[in-house]
């Protein structure tokens, strides 16, 4: 595959979750451990581009410093879309980055968030939220991280 400005995508990664779990109202947490990427080259051949579409309920803060990690380079530009009411409300936290600094090797993949300061929040409630929870309309939510490593 090659992108606009010729350059190649030599690999792509997936990692898709539907596990909800609840999360601790701090200032710092990890809600998933997504897994490890593998990247082929090192930092002078190639980058990684990351998406990741992020789905929880019970909305909470959107000023929370989600984040999603990989190998230790942490991105935290994310957009944050409500839907419905609260408490019961769904929200999506949607963000992509390029990661420049990463050797060839595997790499830990992980997304939570951590504050600027010592305030407590966090984006939402439940992760990935079951079927129903405090909407019976509610499907299970599905949370997807894609990873393209791409020729420098």
């Amino acid at each position: 595959m090659m992108s606009s400005d010729g350059r190649q995508c030599v690999k792509f990664t997936q990692f898709r979750t539907a596990t909800e779990s609840a999360i601790s109202n701090s200032n710092a947490a990890v809600f998933w451990n997504a897994g490890n990427v593998t990247k082929t080259y090192g930092s002078t051949v190639s980058t990684l581009f990351v998406e990741a579409n992020l789905n929880g309920c019970n909305r909470q803060s959107g000023n929370c410093g989600t984040y999603v990690d990989v190998g230790g380079a942490r991105g935290y530009d994310f957009t944050y879309q409500y839907n419905n009411w609260y408490p019961s409300g769904t929200i999506t936290v949607v963000g992509l980055m390029e990661v420049t600094t990463l050797g060839a090797g595997n790499h830990a993949i992980t997304a939570g968030w951590a504050h600027n300061n010592s305030d407590t929040g966090r984006p939402f409630a439940y992760f990935c939220g079951g079927d129903g929870r405090d909407d019976g309309r509610r499907y299970q939510q599905t949370a997807v991280i894609h990873v393209w490593e791409v020729l420098l």
